[in-house]
């Protein structure tokens, strides 16, 4: 045993600093004089290398850490972490101690490389991951987390919320490694838009479609419902990946009931014409559909308007070409049939406006928006 030459309290051989009090215990008197205790419990040598005893003691408002790698005599490195905001810091994935703002933490590890994560303690979704090399014995590292969080918050609100196709050249770089850095750590947005840049070849990747699938199998499985479209995608044209419907039809509902409105259209058409795995049923087209719509999808609201005008519900599809029309381009089978809606239900002046705006006519239209044009004068 040791004892504090200060307070007098007793510490093991293997402590470096008075729990009590703070104060540096001499060091072991050596193997010769029978200095160093067996060690036993959690203090025991696991695999040769890994972290055995950790205390943390207050002195003079320094947070000193001592992570002690044991093997038969550990030679101690000194890191000593600042930050500028209170954080949690992890060791190459364990938790090891908080910071505190503006405040130093001495970390006591062996020679070799850490991968250092601090977590903001305020709002832990703010968090910044460097790998660190320790060769001195004692080396400082300064970080202005306020800063970097600041940046990645910016980074993130334009990538996030931009298609890596709108980017211009001068992000693509930024955005990659933003992409990647984040993909590692697990972020399903990072590993999706990666899946995106890799299929489409956006931001200076070259195009490998087998890539982009093994991004967006990452990300559906972890429940993102943009990778699960893509993947229902991917399966159901063979992009990257054998073609298979079974596995297209799964992702495509996985993606639907995630809230997905690409997919909920798909499950939506599939359900009206019926396939395999979707038999054909017009009250789950409609629910899936009106999914979409309500989330302002045009490609569904146009097909539930084409749904009542096949049901000769004209009232209701001029409502549902309308509200299309006013979320997306439309195809000019959406402005003819909401023109004859307008017709069979005797307003002959705005069946004329939407026949107006067929880019390429059928003999048929031609024919009505003469006759049109000859009663609307």
């Amino acid at each position: 045993m040791k004892q504090c030459p200060s307070c007098n309290a007793q510490h093991t051989l293997s402590a470096r600093f008075c729990m009590e009090c703070g104060t540096p215990l001499p060091d072991n008197p050596g193997p010769a004089a029978g200095g160093f205790e067996p060690m036993v419990g959690n203090d025991a040598m696991v695999a040769g290398d890994v972290i055995g005893r950790q205390e943390v003691i207050t002195a003079q408002n320094i947070n000193i850490v001592h992570n002690y790698r044991q093997q038969d005599a550990p030679v101690e490195y000194v890191l000593k972490v600042r930050t500028d905001a209170p954080c949690r810091i992890h060791i190459d994935g364990e938790y090891n101690c908080n910071a505190g703002e503006g405040k130093t933490v001495r970390l006591i590890l062996r020679k070799g490389t850490y991968m250092l994560e601090f977590i903001s303690t305020q709002t832990p979704e703010d968090r910044h991951t460097c790998e660190y090399r320790i060769s001195d014995p004692e080396e400082s590292l300064v970080l202005p987390l306020k800063g970097i969080w600041e940046k990645e918050r910016l980074m993130q609100e334009r990538y996030y919320t931009t298609e890596p196709a709108k980017l211009t050249e001068d992000e693509w770089s930024e955005a990659l490694s933003f992409f990647r850095s984040r993909a590692q750590k697990g972020d399903p947005v990072a590993r999706y838009k990666l899946g995106l840049c890799h299929g489409h070849g956006y931001c200076g990747v070259q195009k490998n479609e087998t890539e982009a699938v093994r991004y967006y199998s990452m990300a559906a499985q972890q429940g993102y419902a943009c990778a699960q479209y893509a993947l229902g995608v991917c399966y159901a044209y063979g992009r990257g990946v054998a073609a298979d419907s079974k596995e297209s039809a799964k992702w495509y509902l996985q993606a639907a009931e995630n809230g997905n409105m690409e997919a909920q259209c798909e499950v939506g058409w599939s359900y009206y014409i019926g396939s395999t795995y979707f038999p054909k049923d017009r009250d789950k087209a409609i629910e899936w559909h009106s999914k979409a719509a309500a989330q302002g999808y045009g490609k569904s609201q146009a097909h539930l308007g084409s749904i009542y005008f096949s049901e000769k519900n004209y009232k209701e599809a001029i409502g549902w070409f309308l509200k299309a029309i006013e979320h997306e381009p439309v195809s000019d089978f959406t402005y003819t049939d909401l023109g004859l809606s307008y017709i069979y239900t005797g307003n002959n002046k705005e069946a004329q406006r939407w026949f107006e705006r067929v880019k390429s006519p059928s003999w048929y239209v031609k024919g009505k928006l003469e006759d049109l044009r000859k009663n609307n004068k």
